[in-house]
């Protein structure tokens, strides 16, 4: 769930009946956070306790929690929002599915809230953020029937990418034998084209010796002949 800080505060909280005390959505965790919509069921410091912590998070994605007055400041920041929630130290993971709820919602309603200005959503997210307050602290076996639902799909999801890794590496393995064989392929047929031109080569090669030689022949056999005629006239 993230790192935990603890430290005193000077500041006293009342504590919410339903364990969950406060919560908002803000864009930009860091220097210049801004509060987009918050809900609380009760009055108290926690805004700003929690605008102190989100100023000291980085924007990368993760979750963190901070202690403090045994109350825990619950912080999840996911592409460049911040939700938090404050809730009393012994609920342990309802906070954590609150804001999951809280994310989804939000991110489904409002996927262009960069831009907003600060509290101008709390008309239209308040009242979310109050029923899923409300449903997670009066229904949690509700919650412990999603979570593990959504275990089963987690190991699932794993199970099915495992056997996807291993068909990619199958097939990669498989496309790096058909290369192989492609390239032998390749090669054969080169040296087979290689091998054609050279008898194709030799053979002409072959054909001029032959003429060569014949030509040799004919002109052997010319000469030959004027001589055997030029003897005969001496002769006569």
């Amino acid at each position: 769930m993230g790192s935990i800080l603890s430290s005193r505060s000077s500041h006293s909280s009342p504590r919410a009946k339903n364990g969950l005390i406060y919560s908002f959505v803000a864009r930009g965790p860091g220097p210049q956070v801004v509060v987009l919509a918050e809900y609380t069921p009760v009055k108290g410091n926690f805004k700003k306790i929690a605008l102190e912590c989100a100023q000291t998070l980085d924007a990368n994605n993760h979750s963190v929690t901070y202690t403090r007055d045994s109350h825990t400041f619950n912080f999840l920041v996911e592409d460049g929002f911040a939700y938090l929630v404050v809730a009393e130290e012994s609920l342990r993971w309802i906070p954590f599915a609150f804001l999951a709820l809280v994310k989804d919602d939000f991110r489904e309603k409002f996927p262009g809230a960069y831009k907003d200005k600060a509290n101008s959503l709390n008309k239209r997210f308040r009242p979310i953020m109050k029923k899923h307050m409300t449903f997670c602290v009066n229904r949690p076996e509700e919650l412990d029937k999603v979570a593990n639902i959504q275990n089963q799909l987690d190991e699932m999801k794993g199970i099915a990418w495992r056997h996807i890794n291993k068909f990619m590496d199958h097939q990669e393995r498989l496309e790096d034998v058909f290369k192989k064989s492609g390239s032998l392929v390749n090669e054969a047929q080169h040296f087979q084209r290689r091998t054609n031109r050279l008898k194709i080569y030799l053979c002409c090669q072959s054909m001029k010796v032959k003429l060569i030689v014949l030509l040799l022949i004919v002109l052997l056999a010319v000469i030959s002949q004027k001589l055997y005629r030029f003897f005969m006239k001496k002769l006569t």
